[in-house]
């Protein structure tokens, strides 16, 4: 009785982890066209200080932090940048800051490819590993590719470097 006690808290256990690993899922396809996004809740952190703590972000993920910030307006609360997530992977990735919450969104996702390969760049729907089996694992995988870059900025806006 025990041992199937134990299988069945063991394949229950399995579930419950398989259960909440799908369902974080920023992506979604929108007329063709793949696009991450999500709101985060920052309590008590106004909008200026969440568009400061994104643009040290920038500052520390990019060399050139000017080359990639295409529009930038604090009092509007936007900050829209025009980036490379790795070495291939070229997007634009829009900030917009509300007192307490922001919400970023990453589209226009292109797979840039090495010169010597001879390959022009290609939007991410156009690649094989984005465009097989049905939307919700495309969807899916792209979150999974992209949960380090998303992750490195999610942390750094709600983390105050106040010493």
């Amino acid at each position: 009785m025990k041992k199937v006690f134990l299988v069945l808290l063991l394949l229950l256990g399995g579930i419950m982890a398989n259960a909440q690993n799908d369902s974080l899922n920023f992506a979604n396809k929108d007329d063709g066209y793949f696009k991450l996004t999500h709101v985060c809740f920052v309590d008590g952190v106004k909008a200026s200080d969440l568009y400061a703590r994104a643009l040290k972000w920038v500052s520390k993920v990019y060399k050139n932090p000017k080359n990639v910030i295409q529009s930038q307006d604090q009092s509007a609360g936007l900050l829209v940048l025009n980036g490379i997530k790795g070495d291939y992977y070229r997007h634009k990735l829009m900030f917009e800051f509300k007192d307490g919450r922001y919400k970023w969104t990453i589209d226009e996702i292109t797979v840039v490819y090495p010169a010597f390969t001879g390959m022009s760049d290609a939007s991410v729907e156009s690649i094989p590993r984005y465009n097989k089996g049905n939307i919700e694992n495309q969807c899916k995988l792209l979150t999974d590719d992209w949960l380090s870059y998303i992750g490195s900025f999610v942390e750094a806006i709600k983390t105050s470097d106040d010493w």
